[in-house]
């Protein structure tokens, strides 16, 4: 009787949870009204997937940013592999609307798109949509597509020999020549979010949401030796690794992590760390290093910080109403892109906006800059 009348108030209270947290949902369409949100993440969670389950209404329950994270957090659980709506959560897992805060957005499936630009070799643009990467001429026309991948990729790298490295969902790195083929496909243990190569070409960086780094070497020829022994894995973060950038000299290289982290950490190109940058509110979701060795970082603070090569903040440029997402230099100017959905162009020494570009229809993931070809791309969010 005792375990009875226990298991009547468990339902009770799952039913009491449950219809708050639906409730504010229906109220809460905003992110800065994200404050009011109850947090539901003290609860076991067992009764958080009882909850979950309730509705499928993606939108709705995904407007509680936590729960969008516990997805995260929970889908290698046994528990939830062995409930009967695992799938509606991988699902949900990848589910966000514009509307999430940055962290949830950048790891959702609507949000993830790259692009890049061989611009020393081929000047061939490559875009990531979906599972699949098409190669595009330097005049927009489309030569090739591959699609080895068997789930999103997330991002796209080009190395000094015109190799392309492409991240993904399905965990795994892959190697491409510029005709397409796949030369190497190198297993992760998670996600592969960000990648970096070093400028001599003998190093690999890559981050994904189990906070590290890892740093692959490079044969001669641009691809990692089969035995992944050699693979260092550097611990520091404390939330996913999301954005990598290489100093041009490759004796340093720049990490940035979610809201959980919010700073950058500068190493050596062994993985040694050398300081860590503060001043970012929120978390790092963009970084890029002139050749001047200056560090631009992007954040969900809205904000782009200009670093000097000692760490100090040289710069701030001020104008974003959400996430920076993607940024690159030419020559005077710097390129940044947003989940506002704009392009924007600043004066890298006065840090003023010199130009917007507001056509995008949906948040901008990504930007490529062809500087031999004159041309600068962008991938919006599809």
């Amino acid at each position: 009787l005792f375990f009875l009348v226990l298991f009547v108030h468990f339902l009770c209270f799952i039913t009491m949870a449950s219809t708050l947290v639906l409730a504010t949902t229906t109220t809460t369409t905003n992110i800065e009204d994200r404050d009011a949100i109850v947090d539901i993440t003290w609860l076991p969670n067992e009764v958080l997937l009882m909850i979950f389950s309730m509705s499928d209404d993606f939108h709705a329950i995904g407007m509680i940013a936590q729960v969008c994270r516990l997805w995260h957090e929970l889908a290698a659980s046994p528990i939830l592999q062995l409930h009967p709506r695992f799938e509606l959560g991988i699902r949900f897992a990848k589910y966000s609307s514009s509307q999430l805060d940055p962290d949830t957005v950048l790891t959702s499936e609507s949000s993830i798109g790259s692009i890049v630009c061989d611009a020393h070799t081929t000047g061939q643009l490559y875009v990531a949509n979906g599972n699949k990467i098409t190669v595009l001429s330097a005049d927009g026309k489309q030569i090739n597509s591959l699609d080895e991948h068997t789930d999103i990729v997330c991002v796209l790298a080009i190395g000094p020999t015109g190799l392309l490295y492409s991240g993904s969902y399905d965990k795994t790195i892959r190697i491409w020549t510029p005709k397409g083929k796949c030369i190497s496909t190198q297993i992760n243990p998670t996600t592969v979010r960000a990648l970096a190569i070093s400028p001599n070409g003998r190093k690999l960086y890559s981050g994904g949401h189990d906070k590290l780094v890892r740093i692959w070497p490079l044969d001669a020829s641009g691809v990692p030796d089969d035995d992944d022994a050699g693979v260092k894995l550097i611990t520091g973060h404390n939330s996913g690794a999301y954005a990598l950038a290489v100093a041009p000299d490759g004796k340093t290289f720049y990490s940035g992590a979610g809201s959980k982290d919010a700073k950058i950490r500068v190493w050596t190109a062994e993985g040694e760390l050398v300081r860590q940058l503060v001043g970012h509110t929120a978390g790092i979701y963009s970084l890029c290093v002139d050749s001047q060795g200056f560090l631009y970082s992007g954040s969900a603070d809205k904000m782009v910080r200009m670093w000097s090569t000692t760490g100090e903040t040289v710069r701030r440029f001020r104008g974003h109403r959400h996430a920076v997402n993607a940024i690159t230099v030419c020559e005077d100017k710097l390129y940044t892109a947003s989940l506002d959905k704009s392009v924007r162009v600043w004066d890298r020494q006065s840090a003023q906006q010199r130009a917007m570009f507001n056509k995008h229809s949906k948040s901008v993931t990504s930007l490529a800059m062809a500087s031999k070809i004159g041309r600068a791309s962008c991938r919006e969010r599809v």
